[in-house]
């Protein structure tokens, strides 16, 4: 009989830890959801954006929502806007190759090739090895037919 009594007990506070972990998990959930959302809407009241967006609510972190706001703005053609987007993406993630090299290609379609190598140069700089890319990306068209690319390829990716 003891050795019944022990196992229930045993039991009983196997169940309570497991009803312990899963109640902190729903809490911590529930205030990951709600920073969420109210990061979600910074970025929409930043940039005009409907929050019930599919492409917003979608969104699980700020990156990647100013991100993901800027591109539908490339789309659009509204470089500038994108430009906006993707600082404060980078505010987030300073080292973020990916906005970095987004940064680039808006600037080579604006044909502002002092900044579009300024972030080609940091997209580098950050670990981006897909060096092929660089040479096939049709928003970087305008920077490489520049002649400083050719220097700047030989400078090791370098102004």
């Amino acid at each position: 009989i003891f050795m019944n009594e022990g196992i229930v007990v045993l039991i009983a506070f196997v169940v309570a830890i497991i009803i312990f972990i899963v109640a902190r998990e729903m809490v911590c959930w529930y205030w990951k959801i709600n920073e969420i959302v109210d990061l979600l809407k910074t970025v929409a009241n930043k940039s005009g954006v409907d929050l019930k967006s599919p492409e917003i609510i979608n969104n699980i972190s700020s990156s990647k929502a100013f991100t993901d706001l800027a591109l539908m703005k490339v789309k659009s053609e509204d470089y500038d806007g994108a430009i906006s987007n993707l600082t404060d993406a980078l505010s987030y993630e300073p080292s973020s190759a990916k906005t970095n090299y987004n940064l680039a290609c808006i600037y080579s379609l604006k044909k502002d090739k002092n900044r579009a190598f300024f972030h080609l140069q940091k997209t580098i700089e950050l670990g981006y090895v897909n060096f092929e890319k660089l040479r096939t990306e049709e928003n970087l068209s305008y920077l490489r037919s520049s002649p400083e690319y050719q220097t700047f390829v030989l400078n090791g990716y370098k102004v």
